[in-house]
């Protein structure tokens, strides 16, 4: 009987399924999964690439500057650069020439669509820096001064032509340095003299010189150049300088690609170190359904030290890491760093309480395979404890982790890691083992099984029978006794 039960559920069973099958079929489901989706949805545009946020300022053909304290200005036809902070370096190029360069400056209102400051309604003729305050001439001879951080110009009007700083007004007179003073000539030819004696620099057109910190600038051929020399003697060459600004805003536009599926990989427990001044982003991986990653409290940094980080994936050119509570994106990362296991506290575990089994030993929405409830049980792989990874190492792990293998009612295997003081001994000899479906006899038909039923029924027929028989002559017997012991006691009173 229990052998027919189960054929024809397990018959049942099978119909149902392909009945399922073809309804989804015909829906346009077929074999779609999560996983062929996230394929699909994973381009070359859409890949995780963490970004470069140095970049160099090219601007083309400067046509007026000024240089006021840590600051730069520049303008580009009706285009006004506004560049921020930054130290000087005196580098050399593949050909040889000494240039300076700027790096770790920012450009005023950077953005992925522009880096200028402001586009102004005409072309900007003459600026300076005074008082602090950035102001500029344009075509019309209207003058403005410029706030940081606004994308328009607010403009004043001079008075009798008082009240207009004197960097706005045409230079037709040398200026000074070191001795020495500069001027350009008819023709924008430079030339520097002493008072006895001039040179000229005649290797480009020259315009705009100015003094600002001891240091001489002009622009030759619309690039801004620095002079240097304190005798004519000594007079080289003007040095090119190069912008490096950094524009952080990048950050805000990095692609998930496949990072969320890499993520729910389970993997080995790996460390990596982060250099000091390298470029990280604060990322919310509980906030993965868009097209780019959610950025945290920090924002986009430099580190100012060495860390050891829990690489939680690799995207081929970004890390996804952890540090303590924290989740970073960042760009690759040198070489991985394995982690130290130890020995599994006990072959067989039991969860005290409700847990997540996580792909790694870092517990996130984005890292969960699995919710265990209470009572679940486990066998344990190895263990990955803080305190047996280096000291700097462990601090990027939240709790002690072992690693473990599930197995679900149907079977089902999943590998992954569950929080150690979530978990207590088990022993898994005590269980009987899998339980298997009964295999029908070679001999069965369905003859066989009438005539068993048969005489099943006709045996249990014949046992209540007997009960029966038994019961009605043992009863019977009794009420012959008693009714011959009631004789006796009335012939003992009647007499």
């Amino acid at each position: 009987m229990c052998a027919i039960i189960l054929i024809v559920k397990k018959q049942i069973a099978i119909l149902l399924s392909a009945v399922t099958l073809a309804a989804l079929a015909a829906a346009g489901y077929g074999a779609k999964t999560e996983y062929a989706s996230a394929e699909e949805g994973s381009g070359t545009e859409n890949s995780t690439v963490y970004p470069d946020f140095v970049s160099e300022l090219d601007i083309g053909k400067i046509s007026c500057y000024a240089v006021g304290d840590g600051s730069f200005a520049f303008a580009s036809g009706e285009f006004l650069y506004v560049y921020n902070g930054g130290s000087r370096s005196l580098n050399t190029d593949t050909d040889g020439a000494a240039y300076y360069e700027y790096e770790g400056g920012v450009m005023d209102a950077a953005s992925n669509e522009n880096i200028y400051a402001c586009e102004h309604t005409s072309t900007i003729s003459t600026m300076c820096y005074d008082g602090g305050t950035l102001y500029f001439t344009d075509a019309t001879g209207a003058a403005y001064s410029y706030a940081a951080g606004s994308h328009e110009p607010t403009a004043f009007t001079p008075q009798d032509g008082e009240g207009l700083p004197s960097g706005l007004l045409p230079v037709s007179y040398p200026v000074t340095a070191n001795g020495l003073s500069y001027y350009v000539r008819d023709g924008g030819v430079l030339s520097i003299g002493d008072g006895t004696a001039y040179a000229t620099f005649e290797d480009g057109t020259y315009s705009q010189v100015k003094v600002q910190n001891g240091s001489v600038y002009a622009l030759r051929d619309g690039a801004l150049c620095i002079i240097e020399g304190t005798s004519l003697d000594e007079i080289t060459t003007p040095r090119a300088i190069n912008f490096l600004y950094t524009d952080i805003t990048h950050g805000e536009t990095i692609a998930i690609g496949d990072c969320d599926e890499l993520l729910g990989q389970t993997k080995d427990t790996q460390f990596a170190i982060v250099p000091a001044g390298q470029y990280v982003t604060e990322v919310d991986l509980s906030q993965l359904g868009g097209q780019y990653f959610v950025t945290g409290e920090e924002g986009t940094f430099r580190t100012e030290i060495n860390n050891y980080a829990l690489v939680l994936c690799s995207a081929g050119e970004a890390d996804i890491i952890a540090i303590g509570d924290n989740t970073y994106i960042t760009s690759p990362l040198g070489a991985k760093i394995n982690a130290v296991t130890s020995n599994a506290p006990f072959e067989g575990a039991q969860l005290n309480y409700t847990a997540g089994l996580y792909s790694s030993p870092y517990m996130s929405d984005a890292t969960l395979l699995k919710t265990l409830e209470t009572g679940t049980t486990v066998s344990v792989l190895y263990a990955v404890n803080a305190e047996d990874q280096s000291s700097a190492a462990g601090t990027s792990l939240t709790a002690d982790f072992c690693r473990v293998q599930y197995t679900a009612q149907d079977g089902t295997v999943t590998e992954g890691y569950v929080a150690s003081s979530f978990l207590t001994a088990y022993d898994f000899s005590g269980e009987d083992g899998e339980f298997t479906d009964p295999t029908t006899p070679d001999d069965y038909s369905e003859d066989n099984v009438i005539l068993t039923i048969v005489l099943v029924i006709v045996i249990v027929v014949l046992v209540i029978a007997g009960v029966a028989y038994l019961a009605y002559f043992s009863g019977a017997g009794k009420r012959k006794k008693n009714g011959a012991e009631n004789k006796d006691n009335q012939e003992d009173k009647n007499g």
